[in-house]
């Protein structure tokens, strides 16, 4: 069977491997795993959706730490998910949602709280999320993804984890000339809410206000446009610099110049990613990564 590794890589070398653990240390009887977003050192691992719920992991890379937790019906169709920190109940939450129906523009969301460890089903929300991101964008204390409301008209949905309420983020207008085909992302750039819409990276400068939607440059290198398919976007740099994954391979990309290259990261094949930075938070769980799941520490090639 293939082997799973969870692993860090460093920002400033992104050629350094930090941190090492198996998956399969984890006691999940499904090796094959993705990230689904990070929060303040801990990450969400999707391992599995068999029996009857989905089961997450969330993990805390440099602790070792984990809590494993089970969804309590298993979703139709898993259409988004995203972590992120409550700060009114000092809590952390995970957010599911279920496209249960298929035939209505409605979906079911299901919260998870890290401090009670438990799972409460929120009011039916009249939106669908049909595209490929499932992973909420995390900008401003909420949570953001792409859907289509009840009359099919595409709107990006946030989530306030303290009222646990959606609410929509205007679009831009030049959003509507588009061919409704074509693939959209949002992501996170010097700050901002970004917007993909055929090749076109456009930011929102002062977040919810429609009129402040800028386009910022075009991204059309091969190694990051695969076909109709946009890699997605892992970080964005200070510099302005763009990470990104691409069939497997880190790309760092420079607007400035429309230059593309791969950072030499030990020949690993990357399945998914999300950003992360170390913390000490703790799950409250006292489950630890054992056997030989290790730390250690690199040096730079």
């Amino acid at each position: 069977m293939e082997r799973t590794v969870i692993r860090s890589i460093s920002y400033d070398s992104l050629t350094s491997s930090v941190c090492e653990i198996e998956a399969d240390l984890l006691n999940f009887t499904d090796n094959v795993i993705q990230l689904w977003g990070s929060c303040n050192g801990m990450v969400c691992i999707y391992p599995s959706g068999t029996g009857s719920g989905i089961i997450f992991c969330l993990l805390n890379p440099a602790t070792r730490e984990y809590r494993v937790t089970r969804t309590p019906t298993k979703p139709l169709f898993l259409c988004l998910c995203g972590l992120d920190y409550d700060r009114q109940a000092d809590d952390y939450k995970l957010i599911v949602g279920d496209d249960f129906d298929g035939y209505r523009f409605s979906s079911e969301v299901q919260v998870y709280s890290l401090t009670s460890n438990s799972w409460k089903t929120i009011p039916t929300i009249p939106y669908t999320f049909p595209y490929s991101r499932v992973s909420g964008v995390l900008l401003n204390g909420y949570l953001h993804w792409l859907a289509l409301s009840e009359n099919s008209s595409k709107v990006i949905v946030s989530f306030d984890l303290s009222d646990e309420r959606f609410k929509e983020v205007q679009l831009p207008e030049f959003f509507w000339k588009y061919d409704e085909y074509l693939i959209e992302s949002l992501g996170v750039s010097k700050g901002c809410l970004g917007l993909l819409v055929n090749h076109e990276v456009w930011l929102m400068l002062d977040y919810g206000v429609e009129e402040s939607w800028t386009k910022s440059y075009i991204i059309t290198h091969e190694s990051i446009v695969k076909g109709l398919f946009f890699s997605p976007l892992i970080w964005s740099f200070e510099n302005g610099k763009l990470l990104f994954l691409s069939s497997g391979t880190l790309v760092l990309y420079d607007p400035e110049d429309e230059s593309a290259r791969e950072p030499n990261v030990h020949n690993i094949a990357f399945k998914s990613g999300a950003d992360y930075f170390e913390s000490l938070v703790s799950l409250h769980s006292g489950t630890y990564v054992g056997g030989d799941g290790r730390i250690e520490e690199l040096r730079e090639s």
